[in-house]
């Protein structure tokens, strides 16, 4: 419903915290993987480039069709192997269980990805921590405020 029918809002000071890394971080990239369909391909580009996101590829899901199952899993890992000399950073939030799936990556990718940064969209929309059973605190966090990481 929120992906068709509501304006675009951006979670205050987390293009910041990305411009930050960036910034911090010369040749650091980025890539964002979302369920949005590609027909939202330019206006999300659009939203990002407005927002003040750094600019990077959108990985988005497709409407219909066999790549919509465990999509962001599968495209994940694909950049992961794509990109073999690469350490990362998983952003994501409580809304589509990015918990969970970047858990799993972490686990089968071993060094290869650095943190996990889970936002919190709601308290209804709970991190349940235990997917992170066995794995480093420092490896994980659960913030609502973007000024939390």
């Amino acid at each position: 419903r929120n992906t068709f029918f509501e304006e675009f809002r951006a979670v205050e000071g987390m293009a910041q915290m990305f411009q930050s890394w960036a910034q911090g971080e010369p040749g650091m990239s980025f890539h964002f993987v979302s369920n949005s369909p590609p027909e939202l391909l330019e206006p999300l580009r659009a939203f990002l480039r407005e927002e003040g996101f750094p600019a990077a590829p959108l990985h988005l899901r497709p409407l219909q069709g066999k790549g919509r199952e465990d999509f962001k899993r599968r495209k994940i890992e694909w950049i992961l192997e794509r990109f073999p000399g690469r350490r990362f950073i998983l952003v994501g939030d409580s809304g589509e269980g990015d918990a969970e799936v970047y858990a799993d990556v972490y686990r089968r990718y071993p060094g290869r990805v650095v943190q996990m940064i889970i936002r919190e969209v709601h308290s209804s929309r709970r991190v349940k921590e235990a997917l992170f059973d066995g794995i480093a605190e420092d490896a994980w966090q659960v913030f609502r405020e973007p000024a939390e990481v």
